[in-house]
């Protein structure tokens, strides 16, 4: 995640988008990395990075997941199962959990401007079993972008275009006036006063500090379950294993969720500037809320990061 896509997110107004807990962290995050400077990976980097990778098989029997993090692995397989969603097609659209374990609700929104064309997908997790649903079910989606709903058809048009142009046109375009013929106008709201601002700086700090205070495990022992987390949610082979990098620099201490559970989020990459990936499979960002003092693994999330290039 580069600075400016930081900025983009702290300038929005909160109550004018529809926005999950990943992207409430995200502005917290931001306002506390603003003015910090980019760093590249370093070849030494990917040398230590690699060292510390351990062996998967060695490290599975110690990892706990929380009963959130599972339902929403049950959820994704059944929306990937019924409906061809992956994984990387989550990038358009926000997520939220409504209960946990075998007895949850997981809602994809389709993100902002896309939020007509791609409608709401519902997983209602019920004794371990998913049943799940589209707000568009039933409709047409030929047609491409000029189709009235959009699924996989056009969410795999939407990730090719982004990934060789870096960019939103003319899928963007296109959503915002099929919105628009229905009445439904993209509002960009105001956005936030320096104020505002100093008040969400403020409360990050306070959350950070207060998650740090908590902690009984270093960081590195925690970024070997993060590491760990991402390897077995996303089933890595040992080529990604090997270059999953993490910068320091976007390591964080917060308080997480309504439940305010003390953690640490590594922001893992894979993919960017020297870190040495060729592969095309598992590209992006991989964000993983450690609790700081069980250990558990209380968040994880794939972004594809398509907009950008690392």
């Amino acid at each position: 995640m580069k600075n400016n896509e930081f900025k983009e997110l702290v300038d929005q107004n909160l109550s004018g988008l529809v926005w999950d807990e990943r992207k409430r962290q995200k502005v917290l995050h931001a306002l506390s990395e603003e003015e910090k400077p980019v760093k590249k990976f370093s070849a030494t980097f990917i040398l230590i990075a690699a060292i510390l990778c351990i062996s998967v098989a060695a490290l599975a029997a110690g990892l706990v997941f929380s009963k959130k993090v599972d339902a929403v692995q049950l959820a994704d397989s059944a929306l990937e199962q019924k409906y061809g969603i992956t994984p990387a097609m989550q990038t358009y659209f926000t997520r939220e959990v409504v209960g946990e374990g075998n007895n949850a609700t997981v809602t994809y929104k389709g993100m902002n401007e896309f939020a007509y064309v791609l409608g709401d997908y519902t997983v209602a997790i019920k004794d371990g079993k998913a049943e799940t649903a589209w707000s568009r079910d039933g409709e047409d989606t030929a047609g491409g972008f000029d189709a009235d709903a959009w699924g996989t058809e056009q969410l795999t048009e939407m990730m090719r275009i982004n990934k060789e142009t870096f960019g939103m046109e003319p899928f963007r375009s296109k959503a915002i006036a099929i919105a628009a013929s229905h009445g439904i106008e993209e509002t960009a709201g105001s956005k936030l006063s320096e104020e505002e601002k100093e008040a969400l700086r403020s409360l990050q700090q306070k959350e950070s500090e207060a998650a740090e205070k908590a902690a009984k495990l270093s960081i590195p022992e925690m970024e070997t379950i993060g590491r760990e987390a991402v390897a077995v949610r996303y089933a890595f082979n040992q080529d990604q294993i090997d270059h999953l990098a993490c910068l320091e620099e976007n390591g964080w201490y917060l308080l997480l969720g309504e439940e305010k559970i003390p953690c640490y989020e590594f922001w893992f990459y894979l993919g960017y500037d020297e870190d040495g990936y060729e592969g095309e499979e598992g590209k992006g960002i991989y964000y993983v809320a450690v609790n700081v003092e069980t250990g558990v693994v209380e968040d994880l999330e794939y972004e594809s990061d398509l907009s950008g290039n690392g």
